[in-house]
């Protein structure tokens, strides 16, 4: 026992040690902090001063929720951990409470020797006691059902998240296999098209993991943007790609402007514009790489160029959370405008 408890100790030190390095606020931090509270919680179950390590437990679970994504399986984690603390917390207080009112302490208090002004005393103070504990109860029980409505939320996120990422595997195979049936190149040229839409594919569930870290409206609207982007691939028509590239061609200068006015460091600020300047080339890229195919390619293949093209722009652009920086929403609402919705 002792030296569980000295391991345990040792590791609280390591992880406080791991805080002092790591840049506040970041995934490490969280996860240090997470970890942190984890040890306290077990020292405090060993019985080594239980109510400063829980107390301790619950605050450092705070703290990693504020960074951790609210759909993430970390946020899930130290929410169901710190909800332990709690009730940990409310069974160590319920217990060691001295004043808990049955019939039998206030029985034991009535006596004939007793005056009857004394006697009422102390029977209204053991009730008020009872309503102070009652109250704690309920302040924890509060707490708890917080917990469960936010753990629900996070399921039901993570959930909505794996639907999308479901939908745009089954868009990538649907027209990789209308491009193969369609399809009357070489093998080379093929794979080459296989290629591409795998990294479509592969980008639209980069940018399913970067919606994950923000939260909100930009949240909602670029996972609304990737469904609909899958879509669009999926659905063969090129004239619809076609008008999409030519509206984010004609909104040029507002997405710089947004770029501009963003909390972007300079160099990542300079990408995203030199990219957004870039999908006017996208049309005559398209026409060369058709013309390079040893024969004439259908729609599906055409729009499978584009949509590979526009991924390869539009990416680094929706990523700018991996900088910490939120993803603008009128970026977002400007692309979900020229997708037709």
């Amino acid at each position: 026992m002792h030296s569980c408890i000295k391991l345990l100790e040792t590791s609280v030190k390591r992880y406080e040690e791991s805080r002092n390095i790591f840049t506040p606020r970041s995934l490490d931090y969280a996860r240090a902090t997470m970890n942190m509270g984890d040890a306290l919680q077990k020292l405090a179950n060993l019985g080594i001063n239980e109510k400063d390590y829980l107390e301790t437990a619950v605050r450092l679970y705070d703290e990693a929720r504020e960074i951790l994504s609210p759909i993430s399986s970390d946020y899930a984690l130290v929410t169901m951990n710190q909800g332990n603390a709690l009730q940990r917390l409310a069974e160590l207080r319920i217990s060691n409470l001295p004043y808990v009112i049955n019939s039998k302490t206030v029985n034991a208090k009535i006596s004939l020797l007793t005056p009857v002004n004394s006697v009422s005393s102390s029977i209204e103070l053991d009730f008020e006691k009872e309503r102070s504990l009652q109250s704690f109860r309920d302040e924890i029980i509060c707490k708890l059902d917080v917990q469960d409505t936010k753990i629900n939320r996070i399921e039901e996120s993570v959930s909505n998240s794996n639907k999308v990422l479901s939908k745009i595997s089954i868009d990538c195979n649907s027209i990789k296999s209308r491009v193969e049936k369609g399809f009357e190149g070489n093998e080379t040229e093929l794979k080459k098209l296989q290629h591409q839409l795998d990294y479509v594919n592969y980008n639209l569930e980069d940018l399913m993991q970067i919606s994950n870290k923000v939260s909100g409206k930009e949240a909602e609207c670029l996972r609304k943007f990737i469904s609909q982007f899958s879509e669009l691939t999926n659905s063969g028509k090129y004239d619809m790609i076609n008008d999409f590239l030519e509206k984010i061609i004609q909104h040029e200068t507002s997405l710089k402007e947004i770029i501009e006015k963003s909390d972007l460091p300079e160099k990542e600020k300079q990408n995203a514009r030199s990219k957004i300047s870039s999908f006017k080339k996208i049309p005559g890229l398209i026409k060369k790489k058709t013309k390079s195919f040893s024969v004439d390619v259908t729609k599906d293949v055409v729009v499978t160029l584009t949509s590979n093209e526009i991924i390869k722009l539009l990416a680094p652009v929706l990523t700018t959370a991996a900088f910490g920086v939120p993803i603008p929403s009128k970026v977002v609402e400007i692309l979900l405008e020229a997708i037709g919705n």
